[in-house]
């Protein structure tokens, strides 16, 4: 009876995805004809927030509504996560804030928690390079002081949050910015799920003239948790993390045409782990210092662009790892023309790593609107990526074997995308890819050993953007063929549905926000915190059926929110022994200050 059920809820899904998508077909063979009821959507002024993004609190909770990425968390906020792009393992992509690189050396990914959420909220994915890049919240030219402040209350887990942003103009072109974010709660079990996050940061952009710019900013990243299992029988585990990264950019434009910076950053890491009965623990400090140049030049439709980037890592205290340390390089040019009809991007270089040996890395982005109606793009990348430091260096008598014979990492993909607009109201999208991790590490608990193996997917992504009298509909689907061996689940389908009502002669403007989520059937993840890494496993997991409801109500400088979570209360798991069970209730309230 269970199974017929099971099979019956399957097709339904099925037969969901099917109409859905095959309902946006029809409109797309119906092509003008069907705009000559639709006119251009209004543009919606926010006076304080730029999304629904400020009822998130932390980047993997974005990405749990952006079907190309599927987040690997461990279920109560505040743990360590990582993100998967359309089914690569983490690492895939580049994360960049301000051209700075941001990838822990020592485990090769970012650990998506400690991203501030001023930062969050404005981020751009180039396909054709990897590269991910976070833009902060924008400073007007202002001599008056502006605060954004954001507090969040969630009342089924006891979590809050304050968000504090100050900015200052010193001078009419020049400024600074102070902020720090805190993030407290106590689980069901605070013995075991205690929980700890703060950010703080600063920074300070000065205009010696209209020439001469000069940006340093400082992070300070304080993550503090502790692990079990759900259980809470073995692995029971105390967690904490330092990190601290000190940048500056100087930027240089000799005439209107031509920009040349240079940017040297720090990296200071360290971490403790350790499990309640001190049986196994894990301590270490790394350094990681780099010098980043870029020289751009730019006339007409045409700019180019030369990138270098060398970089050292030392472990200098650990009793895990041995006291080691590698050292990384490359260069890169890059050429991009725009036009009437379309854009070019491409780019070429050398990238050198010590332990692994050398790789070439290019790319390509071709698109053209070759007529009002469509727009079509191919895009393909390889770039190499260096070996965590943890993998080669572990010397743990309980780990068998750290990895041997290491072999450089490549990241390949391919991409056609068509895409159909008329306006603002409608918008429909579908791309087909194909990606590779060549040489990716894994870590195999039977043999307690690091290995290297490829990972791929190969799948069909599609968008569309509708508006309909207040309404509006994002539909983001991610369909992979490969969801045995990738991380992803086979269908990762996201249903947005927006109304915005203005009142008061638009004083008040209330947003309303439904999201339906369905994840697919997928093999499961494990985490295994002793070498903090995330395993794909052979387990597979069932249908689940996600729906969340949101309420913003824009009031001047004020924003107040309201979020619904998993109101079907899907009792679900998206890493292996750490399941989501209730409903979450939150309130918060996204205010600025003199702005």
């Amino acid at each position: 009876m269970r199974e017929t059920v099971q099979r019956s809820s399957q097709h339904t899904d099925t037969r969901l995805i099917v109409a859905t998508w095959l309902g946006i077909a029809i409109m797309v063979a119906l092509g003008p004809r069907w705009f000559l009821f639709a006119q251009e959507a209004p543009s919606i002024p926010y006076a304080t927030a730029d999304s629904q993004a400020i009822c998130e609190l932390t980047l993997e909770e974005l990405h749990q509504y952006s079907a190309d990425f599927f987040p690997l968390y461990l279920a109560e906020k505040g743990r360590p996560s990582a993100n998967t792009y359309r089914g690569m393992p983490p690492g895939f992509l580049d994360y960049q804030f301000r051209d700075l690189p941001l990838r822990y050396a020592l485990w090769g990914y970012w650990d998506d928690q400690v991203v501030p959420i001023e930062i969050v909220r404005a981020r751009q994915l180039f396909p054709e390079c990897l590269t991910y890049r976070f833009r902060p919240t924008p400073i007007r030219t202002k001599k008056v002081p502006v605060t954004r402040i954001a507090y969040s209350q969630d009342y089924q887990f006891n979590l809050s949050q304050l968000d504090i942003d100050f900015a200052q103009h010193y001078t009419a072109r020049s400024y600074f910015r102070l902020g720090g974010n805190n993030f407290l709660r106590d689980g069901p079990h605070p013995d075991y799920t205690s929980i700890h996050v703060e950010t703080l940061r600063a920074f300070l952009h000065h205009e010696f003239s209209k020439r001469t710019r000069l940006d340093v900013g400082y992070w300070q990243l304080r993550h503090r948790y502790r692990l079990g299992r759900w259980d809470l029988l073995e692995d029971r585990g105390k967690v904490k993390r330092v990190g601290q990264l000190l940048w500056g950019r100087l930027m240089v434009t000799p005439d209107t045409l031509s920009r040349f910076s240079v940017l040297p950053y720090l990296y200071k890491w360290g971490e403790n782990y350790r499990v309640e009965v001190l049986d196994r623990e894990r301590r270490s400090e790394m350094y990681s210092i780099g010098v980043k140049a870029a020289f751009q030049r730019g006339r007409g439709h045409w700019n180019y662009r030369i990138v270098s980037n060398v970089i050292g890592h030392q472990i200098t205290k650990s009793n895990v790892f041995y006291a080691a340390s590698a050292l990384e390089a490359e260069i890169q040019g890059e050429l991009a023309w725009q036009g009437k009809w379309g854009q070019m991007h491409l780019f070429a270089g050398f990238h050198n790593y010590q332990y692994g040996g050398s790789a070439p890395s290019f790319g390509m982005r071709l698109s053209s609107r070759w007529s009002p109606l469509w727009e079509v793009g191919i895009s393909l990348v390889q770039k190499p990526h260096p070996l965590p430091l943890a993998v080669i260096f572990w010397r743990e008598d309980r780990i068998a074997r750290r990895l041997q014979n290491p072999s450089l990492p490549l990241r390949q993909g391919i991409e056609m995308s068509l895409a159909m607009q008329v306006n603002s109201r409608f918008r429909v999208e579908l791309t087909p890819f194909y990606y590779r991790f060549w040489n990716y590490w894994l870590y195999e608990d039977a043999s307690t050993s690091f290995y290297q193996r490829l990972v791929e997917n190969t799948g069909l992504a599609g968008k569309l953007l509708l508006s309909f009298w207040k309404f509006y509909l994002d539909e983001e689907l991610l369909f992979s063929t490969n969801y045995q061996q990738s991380f992803t689940p086979r269908v990762n389908n996201i249903l947005k549905l927006t109304l915005d009502l203005p009142m008061f002669n638009r004083a008040l403007l209330l947003r309303g926000v439904a999201i339906y989520h369905l994840i697919n059937r997928w093999r499961g993840v494990k985490y295994y915190p002793v070498v903090n890494q995330y395993v794909r496993t052979y387990q597979e997991t069932n249908y689940y059926h996600l729906l969340d409801f949101k309420l913003l109500a824009h009031i001047k400088r004020a924003t107040i929110f309201f979020a619904w979570e998993n109101t079907l209360s899907t009792d679900y798991q998206i890493v292996i022994g750490y399941p989501e069970f209730f409903r979450t209730f939150r309130l918060g309230v996204y205010w600025t200050l003199f702005d």
